[in-house]
């Protein structure tokens, strides 16, 4: 292990990673920002890998596994080139599956609390000018745009590390909950109802305004993914996912005990739902909420989700009459 915190953990690369290595480089789309070309067998990714061990062996470059915590899951590789002993440049690759969660801007402040142990001083990286969405992840973590001749296609970025100002911002509000091991995402079944319900009543106690109401549209569809997150046989949140037209979805019935909050269930229930969209041509998801859920809205706000109009949602939009904020997350052009 490299380095870790409450979300990810940073490892050096194995052999074992080479299947999930190979879905990520072999990925077009994905791989359209790097100066390589995508792989086109998993051999390339046996190759990789061995060069890796052998760059760290020789002190000449790092590429390290960033691996997702509460699933185990490796979800993309970040690089660290030395180029003095006090400046290194650095480079993320994540998975296309895991996009516009948070990754990138937890892994950079992670690594930049790494290197700035390491007396690094400063970090440098080279974007693409074309990659949009890396600039604005690395303009939003105060990087300065650098000038640059050498390489006309990329931007240079550097940012100055400050071991006292490295901790991470993005980490849960409530930093002594730990991540629960026992936690398992599993399809809602029948005998979860019950359960469901008093979560729901659970969670209406908390609020002096009504979170629940009869009165719903008329063009509600039964979800085409619903997920239950449960505990040891209790069942601590959920959420929901609805194809609409025009390769539109609608999120829905997402709700978290307040018990179980700041651990990280709640991204791994909008990741599974989100790589479900992803492996059904879904490019953008819709949500409605109220205004009393100022949590909520901040957790949506940092996975991506842009405020909208409601004159902005699409036509088959189901609105809840309670519902008085509008969120729109584009699957497209993702990092």
């Amino acid at each position: 292990m490299i380095t870790e915190n409450e979300k990810l953990l940073i490892r050096e690369l194995s052999v074992n990673d080479v299947n999930v290595i190979f879905e990520i480089y072999s990925d077009k789309e994905a791989m359209k920002y790097r100066g390589s070309k995508p792989f086109e067998n998993i051999e390339e990714a046996y190759v990789m890998i061995e060069k890796v061990i052998e760059n760290i062996k020789n002190g000449k470059e790092y590429r390290y596994a960033i691996v997702e915590k509460l699933s185990n899951e490796l979800i993309g590789t970040f690089l660290i080139t030395p180029i003095t002993n006090k400046n290194c440049l650095i480079g993320c690759s994540i998975g296309k599956k895991h996009w516009r969660l948070g990754y990138g801007l937890e892994v950079i402040a992670l690594m930049s609390e790494y290197l700035a142990n390491l007396k690094y001083k400063k970090i440098i990286g080279l974007i693409k000018k074309e990659n949009i969405p890396s600039i604005r992840l690395v303009e939003k973590m105060q990087f300065k745009l650098i000038e640059q001749k050498k390489y006309p296609e990329f931007f240079k970025y550097e940012k100055n590390l400050n071991k006292s100002n490295q901790r991470s911002s993005l980490r849960e509000d409530n930093e002594n909950l730990k991540m629960n091991s026992n936690i398992r995402i599993v399809p809602f079944k029948d005998l979860y109802q019950q359960e469901i319900e008093l979560l729901i009543e659970a969670i209406g106690k908390e609020f002096s305004e009504p979170i629940t109401t009869k009165s719903t549209n008329k063009k509600f569809l039964p979800p085409d993914l619903y997920l239950v997150a449960v505990i040891e046989n209790k069942v601590v949140g959920t959420i929901s996912i609805t194809r609409l037209e025009n390769s539109n979805a609608v999120l829905r019935k997402m709700f978290l005990h307040e018990n179980y909050r700041g651990q990280g269930i709640a991204e791994l229930l909008l990741r599974n739902i989100i790589n479900w969209c992803f492996g059904n041509n879904v490019n953008a998801i819709y949500l409605g909420t109220m205004t009393q859920f100022s949590r909520a809205q901040k957790f949506y706000e940092k996975h991506n989700f842009q405020t909208i109009s409601i004159e902005q949602l699409p036509k088959d939009f189901p609105i809840n009459p309670l519902d008085k904020l509008f969120y729109k997350h584009s699957l497209v052009h993702a990092i």
